[in-house]
């Protein structure tokens, strides 16, 4: 098996386009942080899921 380094890490390791897996880091961030608010704030999980389906 070849071995290849890595370019960079975040939530796994990238070997390819750091670009944008860095954006695509960015976006689950945002959603991770989101969700967190809601939750604080007494939002149950599959009522944030199912708002944030009905925004797109």
């Amino acid at each position: 098996m070849e071995q290849r380094e890595c370019k960079w890490i975040g939530c796994w390791k990238v070997y390819g386009d750091v670009q944008k897996a860095k954006r695509q880091f960015d976006q689950i961030h945002q959603c991770m942080t989101s969700y967190r608010t809601m939750v604080q704030h007494g939002i149950a999980m599959q009522s944030a899921i199912v708002s944030d389906e009905k925004r797109r």
